[in-house]
């Protein structure tokens, strides 16, 4: 029986065929494979259109040979195997896809723009077919410094993350520091020099404030009573917290800190009535 099988002219004919399609299929693979490598510089990018070479050529080769050795074949059958086979193997690239089509059209982000991916910040130096590559700051730098390191996150996170831009819209975000004063400290004159230096800031870049909140307002439901910089105060254990509260352009957030630290310090050493509270220790016997 197997003899028979072994030597039947129809079998040899299909392992012959099917012998010949899978080198067919082979060499073409390669070939693309090595256009690929040759084409295209970026690594991550590269190594993804492999990958969907393999899985699109693997399947080809499966429906191939499901085509020689099934005799009654149901095509409509093969193609929802074969589809569904697909649609699972390469579910991440096509979400991506469809990600890259949504920032396309909708811009929640766009090159040049600050934002946070889940747990990645970084500022958009390009945005691809399949990922979005950012420079990403932070990381193991505080105060939300360029780290220097290159992230590339691919499109399906649209779907699956927050995206947070710094700047859509509305160019500024606000940002606090705080400073504790002693209970026996001149609170208030710390609050003026804080005041001082922090309209000081202000003033010197937000002469066009209000029309581009207004213009912000056009496109988002925005509503600020108060953008001018204010200063909160609050009792806290240690003495009296002064919140520094300020509008300022998200690039230059770190600059802005060390403009209002280093006037504010300099200020405070100044006076006798000022002290910074600090948390210390007693040892009792």
């Amino acid at each position: 029986m197997m003899s028979e099988i072994l030597f039947n002219p129809d079998f040899v004919a299909r392992i012959f065929l099917s012998i010949s399609i899978l080198i067919f299929i082979y060499i073409i693979k390669r070939a693309v494979v090595h256009y690929i490598n040759k084409r295209i510089e970026n690594i991550t990018l590269r190594h993804n259109y492999r990958k969907l070479t393999v899985y699109i050529f693997t399947a080809i080769s499966l429906l191939a040979l499901g085509f020689i050795w099934i005799r009654r074949v149901n095509f409509g059958i093969i193609f929802s195997i074969v589809g569904a086979g697909l649609v699972i193997a390469l579910s991440d690239l096509i979400l991506s896809f469809f990600g890259w089509l949504f920032i396309i059209i909708r811009k929640p982000f766009e090159v040049g723009e600050r934002v946070q991916i889940g747990s990645v910040k970084g500022d958009v130096i390009d945005i691809r077919a399949f990922y979005v590559t950012l420079l990403e700051i932070e990381g193991w730098i505080k105060e939300e410094q360029s780290t220097g390191r290159i992230v590339h996150i691919p499109h399906n996170f649209i779907f699956r993350n927050p995206v947070y831009n710094y700047t859509k819209g509305f160019d500024f975000i606000w940002n606090e520091i705080k400073i504790t004063v002693t209970f026996e400290s001149n609170y208030k004159k710390a609050k003026e020099i804080c005041l001082k230096f922090l309209n000081e800031f202000h003033n010197s870049w937000a002469k066009d404030l209000d029309k581009k909140i207004k213009h912000a307002q056009d496109i988002y439901a925005i509503y600020y009573d108060k953008l001018t910089p204010t200063v909160y105060v609050k009792i806290v254990e240690s003495g009296v917290l002064l919140s520094l509260r300020y509008l300022v352009e998200p690039h230059k957030r770190r600059y802005s800190e060390n403009f209002l630290y280093e006037n504010i310090l300099d200020e405070f050493s100044k006076a006798d009535d000022i002290n910074f509270a600090y948390t210390t220790y007693r040892i009792s016997k």
